[in-house]
Order: structure tokens, then C-alpha cells, then sequence
């Protein structure tokens, strides 16, 4: 049963290559997508295991050019994750595969994310700019700011609303 569309980091393809299951992936998913960055770093890896083997026999059409906007660079996370988050970000349909360190580090920067998102919300802007972590609180306001100076009546609205 395909269950989504996928773009994957190089944790899941390595772990599931080591057990022999990485084609799992393509049969989870309607589509996958391997952004460069995450081809890049698997085949670059200096011995020939099961990760190498299983990217290198992959058609060429899955590896995609992934341009990383401010919003996902700024969470100083690797290249691969960076790419895979902007791909999702920017194709909804898809979901993104990473591995537990880096959604765990990701989480926390996902309220600062959602302000981008086409669902605009006082709860989650409320949530973002209380946070406990003052690397999303900072992000939040920033991104704000970004948009409040680029005319979003959203912006605008909610940072004339909140105290911060």
C-alpha cells in the first residue's frame, strides 16, 4: 500500500540498506524523491556498503536540485535534513523521512516554521513567541518582522497584538 509521497535523508537509506530493506522506501511511497545533498553525502562515503550500492543503482531521476530557504537554513541543521525539510516545505504533498537526532532538533524550530505556512494562527504564533527555547522565540520574531515589512496583514495583525 503506498501511503505518500517521500523525500528521504541518508539516515533512513543507510539504516535500511544495512538490514537490506532500503527499497521498502519505494514500496511506502507513491513517489520518492533523494535530494542532492543526501545523494552527495551517501555516495561520497569512503568504503562501498550497502548504502553506496543500493544510491548507485538508483535511476538519476530521483535525485533533485533542492534550493534551502532562509527559513530552513537558519536551523543550522546538515545539508542533507536542510534539503529534505525544503523540499517538503515547498511540496506539500510530500513527507519528509529523517532520522529521530535531527527531528528532535527540528521540532523545536516548527512553531518559527509554521508561520510561513498557508495555516496562520494566533495559537501557534502565541506558542512560537512564548517558547521556552530562545532560538525559536528569536526566529519567531524575526520572521515576523520579515513579513510585517513585506506588507503581510497576518504579520502585521499578530505582532501589534502579542507583547513580546
Amino acid at each position: 500500500m503506498k501511503l505518500s509521497k517521500l523525500v528521504v535523508n541518508s539516515s533512513p537509506i543507510i539504516s535500511l540498506s544495512k538490514i537490506g530493506y532500503a527499497d521498502l522506501l519505494f514500496d511506502l511511497s507513491s513517489e520518492l524523491i533523494i535530494p542532492e545533498a543526501v545523494y552527495q553525502e551517501i555516495n561520497n562515503h569512503k568504503c562501498n556498503d550497502s548504502a553506496v550500492k543500493w544510491i548507485k543503482n538508483q535511476d538519476s531521476s530521483l535525485f533533485r536540485p533542492v534550493e534551502v530557504p532562509g527559513i530552513v537554513s537558519d536551523w543550522n541543521l546538515g545539508r542533507g535534513e536542510s534539503q529534505v525539510i525544503a523540499y517538503a516545505y515547498h511540496n506539500k504533498e510530500f513527507a519528509a523521512v529523517i532520522d529521530d537526532r535531527a527531528a528532535k532538533k527540528s521540532a523545536d524550530y516548527a512553531r518559527a516554521f509554521s508561520l510561513f505556512s498557508r495555516y496562520y494562527d494566533y495559537a501557534t504564533c502565541e506558542a512560537a513567541l512564548e517558547n521556552e527555547n530562545k532560538e525559536v522565540r528569536q526566529l519567531s520574531i524575526k520572521y515576523l518582522n520579515e513579513m510585517k515589512n513585506s506588507g503581510d496583514p497576518f504579520a502585521i495583525e499578530i505582532l501589534g497584538s502579542i507583547k513580546l
